[in-house]
């Protein structure tokens, strides 16, 4: 089921509308994909709806144009989102982004890669779409600048315009992204091994081992990870002053125990990866004992 944030998100009808800024003329096969969209929601996706889709895949395919083909597996991607098939229509979507990566279509490429993230996202899928969303920013970004520099774009596409409007529900939808993961319920830890270890990162009765905690998140933590868990911290991964990994992970420890949530990044690094010796890092404090 949708909730009222999650009816906020953009739909296929707002998607091929940003797809239309981009001026891409479907071919005769395309087109006809299209039209069945446009009804998708009057129509069963039967068996031998899919088998036309797959004959009209074929002729696409062969003509060998990359545009054409992206476009195609667009289109599949909007249709899947309109009958909720959100992990198909994200494939679909990826495949998209695939083949406009061929031709360098970049404004394309960007927008396949938030479709992806807004299917992601209506599939519960928190953390795929919020590093989809976090790649939509970037590209976005150097997109933008470009348009401010028109000799490197076409001039046929409304590329301003789509660059405002994608932006501009790209915020929506991290924010309503942020609201998903406070409503999601945290599982409770419960730590009982005792260290000798520094009283560092002190807060609630909860004491922190920095070196521990260090070599841990050097251990199991790559750049993705540690995007999606500075994103779960309210942290701008991209803010942290610092030209490596190993530094990221000091500077964002320093930036924890100067607002007196050392326990919190535990606690997020904890549900990220549960597997590992979280609790080599921990130890209740002696004097609530």
């Amino acid at each position: 089921m949708t909730n009222t944030a999650d009816s906020a998100l953009p739909d296929a009808k707002e998607l091929r509308r940003l797809l239309s800024y981009l001026s891409i003329k479907p071919n005769a096969d395309n087109a006809v994909v299209d039209s069945f969209r446009r009804q998708a929601v009057k129509l069963s996706l039967t068996t031998n709806v899919i088998k036309t889709f797959d004959l009209f895949r074929e002729a696409v395919v062969e003509s060998r144009q990359f545009q054409q083909i992206g476009l195609f597996n667009f289109y599949m991607g909007l249709i899947y989102l309109d009958y909720e098939r959100f992990l198909v229509a994200a494939e679909q979507f990826n495949q998209a982004r695939r083949q406009w990566a061929f031709i360098n279509e970049k404004p394309h490429m960007c927008l396949a890669c938030f479709a992806g993230a807004v299917a992601y996202h209506r599939d519960l899928n928190y953390q795929a779409a919020n590093r989809l969303y976090a790649r939509v920013e970037v590209e976005a970004t150097h997109i933008y600048r470009e348009v401010l520099r028109p000799a490197l774009l076409p001039p046929v596409a409304d590329y301003k315009r789509f660059i405002v409007s994608l932006r501009a529900r790209l915020y929506v939808a991290r924010r309503i992204l942020r609201e998903n993961v406070r409503a999601v319920p945290l599982p409770v830890v419960h730590i009982n091994h005792e260290l000798t270890a520094p009283r560092t990162g002190q807060r609630e009765g909860v004491m922190v081992n920095k070196k521990a905690l260090y070599e841990l998140l050097r251990a199991t933590f790559n750049e993705e990870k540690l995007r999606t868990l500075c994103f779960y911290l309210g942290v701008v991964y991209d803010y942290l002053p610092a030209e490596n990994l190993q530094r990221k992970f000091v500077e964002l420890m320093d930036t924890m125990e100067r607002l007196g949530r050392m326990p919190d990044l535990v606690f997020e690094a904890y549900n990220q990866v549960p597997d590992a010796a979280w609790y080599n890092t921990v130890r209740s404090d002696p004097l609530e004992q």
